[in-house]
Formats: structure tokens, C-alpha cells, sequence
């Protein structure tokens, strides 16, 4: 009898452990060995690897540990289980930044990172407990829908608190296996739903017997041909000219970066290495300067200000700023070339810990040894930059994360034409880090149909087309200017008018469904009343 029906045969047996609140049975920590294995081993399909196939692969194995479950608890413990697998295994980085760059204490590092990788596996654990519960007695298509949309509906809850989190969403994964088209139409997480079906069909496929095998290749071989067909939609044209740009790697090591001994050298340095070369428009990394930008020396700002109006370059300079009420801001700040007054973008969403400290872990953000912190957000509505005709959203490090930025961008009277994302993931060094922020920065290029040029003060800084493409980038690490031309691009894709909310109430819907539909059991025959007895 297969595991499924047999479950459905004995469902009091099966729910025992969760029901009569038991400890996990014996038998089950093998398999939460097995999860936590196969959910590292699930990492290399992400960048820097980037072999996306064990990625699905890996959700196959879970998906198939899951439906051998007869109880929520177990189902949660196995999800939890991978989940501390990919994200120990993905984001141990984490690990070595605190203790190595933020100068923490061993101990406090590993509680911080152990901390970070439970939180993170929540998102794993808590939908396959949904989806156990909810769909015990349904069909075997019923479960494998059910399962993708709550996986898919997990990782959308992750890019909620803290201004959200996205990193080895199973999408970013997922960019050159065929179904890039989707992203444009529903987004990242539309690409994840396709993912978890394909590896949930993939698993049941394997379990089947060969008469039925076929059934479970259909839904894979029908996704891959609608993101083929969709691909070949351009939902964006081009405007205005194309213009040259500069992107500056200064790959300056947070410690000498943070010198305040260092300060005035490293301003030197800053406008030496702007004013070598012209360009339409150059970029440095996000709060590239040691200083606040309002205490910067009058000198230096004129040496600047003689440069863009004598090579009509415009600066566009990431710094730490003040307003007027004493607030401190991440901002980008442009220098026009036509000599008119500077403009300023504020960051919008923080990165929690590192800008802002959440609710009840100050004492925490106050051990990181991080000088640009308790920054106020800015506001949605500000108005882009501008060079040569072209209107420039600045989405400033992990803005990139979410596609919440790139949409305010795209909202107003005069939405963005391109994108830059200055960055500073020095923090980071040596580790995926930068890598797994590359395939974020594609995505939201794909998603919106925009250029986005991302300049990285120690890497990888690149240059991406429209359709998420790498045209160039520097190599991590290493000091040198990225040079090119850039595209400004007009129009809007599905995903930049709506956003999110397509694809999550599509999961919703069939999360229901899946709950809903119950698996058709063969009735008993009835059989007569008996008779009077006859001696």
C-alpha cells in the first residue's frame, strides 16, 4: 500500500505524536539528519556555484522525507531541519562578519548566527506543518500543489519583518534555468512556486509506478513552455540616448575605511580616483565617504564641483547625511554637471541591526562594532536623479532585497529609466555574500525591465541589462573603474504595476483548493439486513 493511503488508513496512529503531545519518535531523527544534509547540500545551487539543478533536487528529497509524515509536528521538525541546513550552510557568513569585522566576542557571534539561521528556518518549518495538516487525506496532485504554494507563501512571510530578507529564495536560483520569463509577469516568487512544483513532481514521479510516471512530467514540462513563450514578451522600450558611465570599486577594507586617522587621506583618495576620467555620469559605493557629508571640507567639495562642470559629469555619491532636525540618513548625493544645487536620496527600508535596532535588541546592535548606525529611514515619495535625460532610482545596499524600492521608483509622475544599487559588502568579504547579492540585483532588473548598475566598494560591481543579464563586472577585491554605456528603458511590466499580490493570492487559492479536495475512497458494499433466523 502507498505511504499516502496507508496514512489515510490508520490516521490516529499517525497523528499519536502530535495529538497526545509525545516526544518525537526515535525513528524520525535519521531523517532529520538526512533533511539538514540534503538542505546544505541544496546550497550549491545558488550563486557563487550556481549548479541550480541540485537546488531542486534538494527540495525533491524534502518533499519526499515530508510525505512520509503523518503528523504537523514531524512535518515541522523535518522543515526546520532542512531549513538550518540551507541557511547555516548558505548564510554562515553571518558567523565570521561579526566576529571578524564587527570585532564581536567568538561566543556572541555564534548565539547571533545560530539566532539568525533558527529564525530563518521558521519559514521552512512552518509551512510544511501547514501543509501536512491541511492536506492528510488529499489527493497526490492535491499534496504536491499544496506544498509549492505554502513553500512559495513561506519565503513571501520572510520578506516581511525587518524589512525583509529574500536571500536563496528558490527563485534567485532559478535565473538561467528557462523560467526567467515569469519573473517580468508575477516576480521572483512566482518562480519559486514553478520550482516547488517541479520538484515536487519530480519526487512523486520517481515514487510512482511506470504506468503513472508520466502524469507527474506534464505540469514541469508545461511550466518551462509557458516561461519560454513569455520570455519572448518585451513589456519595456528604450528612451532618450544611451549614456557612458563609471562605477567606482574603491576595495577599500572596512577597518581602513572606518580609520578616523585615516579620514582625510581617504577623502584624497575618494576625489582623486572620481576626478580621473569623465563620463556621463559616475557612481561610488554606498557612505564611501568616511565623513559625514556635511562636514565635508569646503575644499574637497570644490574640487568636485570644478570637475562636473568642466567634464559635464554628474557625481553620484554615496555618504552619510544630517537633516536639518539632526536625523542621520545613508543617501546618495548628486553633483549636477550644469552647476545647479545638489540632490539627495535618502535609504528607504534599513537593514535591521546594522542601521536601526528592532525592538529588544539594542544590547546586541550596541556589541557591533558598526560606526553608522541609528539611521532614520527616508521617505518613499522622493523625486529620482537625473543625468543626460535619464531618471535614476537608487536602490542603496540591501534595498535590492525586496522589489518594494524599485516599485516606489516606477510609481511617480516620472518613474526611473535605470537603476543604480550602491553597496558596501566589505562587511563580507571573501564569502558568498556578494555572489548571492549578484543574482538578487539580476532579478529585480528582470523583474522591472530596467538597466541597474550596481558599484560594490569591494565587489562585485557590474553592469545588468534590462533582461537581467551580466554585460560586465569587475572582479571581487580588487580596486578599478567599470566603464560602458547604459540604456535608459520606458514602460512597465506586470510585476511593476502589481507588485506581489498576483502570485500570493494565486498560492492562496490553491493552498485551499489542496486543503479542500479529499482523496476518493472505495465505499463498502452495503450489505442486507439479516433475516429472521430459520432453524
Amino acid at each position: 500500500m502507498p505511504a499516502e493511503q496507508e496514512l489515510i488508513a490508520r490516521p490516529s496512529a499517525a497523528l499519536a505524536p502530535v495529538e497526545r503531545g509525545a516526544r518525537l519518535p526515535s525513528s524520525l531523527w535519521p531523517r532529520l539528519a538526512l533533511a539538514c544534509t540534503v538542505g546544505a547540500a541544496a546550497t550549491t545551487g545558488w550563486a557563487p556555484l550556481a549548479c541550480w539543478p541540485l537546488s531542486l533536487a534538494g527540495y525533491a528529497l524534502l518533499f519526499s522525507l515530508l510525505r512520509r509524515t503523518g503528523a504537523a509536528g514531524q512535518a515541522a521538525a523535518i522543515g526546520a531541519a532542512f531549513g538550518v541546513g540551507v541557511h547555516a550552510a548558505g548564510h554562515g557568513w553571518v558567523f565570521s562578519s561579526m566576529r571578524d569585522l564587527m570585532s564581536m566576542p567568538a561566543p556572541l557571534a555564534l548565539f547571533g548566527s545560530a539566532f539568525f539561521v533558527a529564525y530563518l528556518s521558521l519559514f521552512t518549518a512552518l509551512p510544511c506543518a501547514l501543509w501536512r495538516r491541511g492536506t492528510a487525506c488529499s489527493p497526490p496532485w492535491a499534496k504536491a500543489l499544496g506544498w509549492a504554494a505554502w513553500m512559495m507563501l513561506g519565503e513571501y512571510m520572510r520578506s516581511l519583518p525587518f524589512n525583509g530578507f529574500t536571500s536563496l529564495s528558490l527563485g534567485y536560483a532559478l535565473l538561467d534555468a528557462g523560467l526567467a520569463g515569469l519573473a517580468p509577469l508575477w516576480g521572483v516568487y512566482a518562480m519559486s512556486f514553478c520550482g516547488f512544483v517541479v520538484a515536487a513532481s519530480l519526487a512523486a514521479a520517481l515514487q510512482s509506478d511506470r504506468h503513472h510516471r508520466w502524469r507527474w512530467i506534464l505540469p514541469p514540462a508545461a511550466l518551462a513552455v509557458f516561461a519560454m513563450l513569455a520570455s519572448r514578451i518585451d513589456f519595456v522600450t528604450p528612451i532618450g540616448k544611451p549614456l557612458s558611465f563609471r562605477l567606482l570599486q574603491i576595495n577599500m577594507v572596512q577597518p581602513l575605511k572606518d580609520d578616523p586617522a585615516r579620514a582625510r587621506s581617504n577623502i584624497d583618495l575618494l576625489i582623486n580616483r572620481i576626478a580621473a576620467d569623465p563620463a556621463d555620469f559616475i557612481v561610488t559605493p554606498e557612505t564611501v565617504f568616511p565623513a559625514v557629508f556635511n562636514e565635508m571640507p569646503a575644499e574637497a567639495l570644490k574640487r568636485l564641483q570644478r570637475f562636473a562642470q568642466a567634464t559635464k559629469s554628474n557625481l553620484l555619491m554615496g555618504a552619510t547625511t544630517v537633516s536639518a532636525d539632526g536625523s542621520r540618513h545613508n543617501s546618495v548625493i548628486e553633483m549636477p554637471a550644469d552647476g545647479g544645487a545638489m540632490q539627495q536620496v535618502d535609504r528607504v527600508y534599513l537593514t535591521a541591526l546594522g542601521e536601526y535596532s528592532p525592538p529588544g535588541l539594542a544590547w546586541f546592535a550596541r556589541r557591533m562594532n558598526i560606526i553608522v548606525t541609528d539611521l532614520q529611514p527616508g521617505a518613499a515619495d522622493q523625486a529620482p536623479l537625473r543625468a543626460g535625460g535619464q531618471r535614476i532610482g537608487a536602490l542603496i545596499c540591501n534595498e535590492d532585497m525586496t522589489g518594494e524600492r524599485a516599485r516606489d521608483w516606477l510609481a511617480g509622475a516620472e518613474p526611473a529609466t535605470l537603476f543604480i544599487n550602491p553597496s558596501n559588502l566589505a562587511w563580507f568579504d571573501g564569502s558568498a555574500a556578494s555572489a548571492q547579492r549578484q543574482q538578487l540585483v539580476r532579478m529585480r532588473a528582470l523583474e522591472f525591465g530596467r538597466p541597474l548598475l550596481r558599484v560594490a566598494n569591494t565587489g562585485v560591481t557590474a553592469s545588468i541589462d534590462a533582461h537581467g543579464r551580466v554585460l560586465a563586472q569587475l572582479p571581487a577585491e580588487a580596486s578599478g573603474d567599470l566603464r560602458g554605456t547604459v540604456q535608459g528603458m520606458q514602460g512597465l511590466t506586470p510585476y511593476a504595476r502589481w507588485g506581489d499580490t498576483p502570485i500570493v493570492l494565486f498560492a492562496l487559492c490553491a493552498a485551499a483548493i489542496a486543503t479542500t479536495v479529499r482523496m476518493h475512497r472505495p465505499r463498502l458494499p452495503t450489505l442486507p439486513p439479516p433475516g429472521p433466523s430459520r432453524r
